[in-house]
């Protein structure tokens, strides 16, 4: 599956950080790139698939570890729970700058987040209603989908895989 990364993700690798760059940067496309945004760190740990238990106070120097993401990416742990992500402002559009990556997810359970992330960054794939999940385009109920029921249970066996 194709996702959009900034440019500056080309050299990239590890697809849960590609998938935590590509959301960061369809947020930075759809609201804008003049604020900081929060995520909660339970997200990021399952979109970034980082799971270290000893990471959860030094998600700010892993994620930074990477090549590209110093001086193009704001990043911070404000709070316990809490992450804030800045991406830095593209370049305008009718320069000839290349403003992102196309990059490729192969890994299952990474696929299954993006898919979930597009639904609800788009509100026409997933819809929560109490305690349903539908499909806007078929009408009918998805809940029991692994790829639209992201709860512990289903994250812990898609690591089992």
């Amino acid at each position: 599956m194709k996702i959009h990364v900034p440019h500056w993700a080309e050299p990239i690798k590890e697809e849960g950080v590609l998938t935590i760059l590509a959301f960061f940067y369809r947020i930075c496309e759809i609201y804008g790139y003049d604020t900081w945004y929060y995520l909660d760190k339970a997200d990021f740990t399952k979109i970034a698939n980082k799971y270290n238990p000893g990471a959860q106070g030094h998600l700010a120097d892993w994620l930074m570890s990477y090549e590209g993401t110093k001086g193009n990416l704001g990043f911070g742990e404000p709070f316990s729970n809490k992450i804030m992500f800045k991406l830095k402002q593209r370049p305008v559009q009718g320069m000839k700058v290349p403003t992102r990556a196309d990059k490729e997810l192969h890994n299952e359970r990474q696929i299954r987040i993006w898919i979930y992330i597009l639904g609800c960054l788009t509100h026409n794939i997933v819809e929560d209603i109490t305690d349903y999940s539908f499909c806007k385009m078929t009408g009918h109920k998805v809940a029991h989908i692994p790829e639209f029921n992201l709860t512990n249970e289903a994250v812990d066996r898609i690591n089992e895989d």
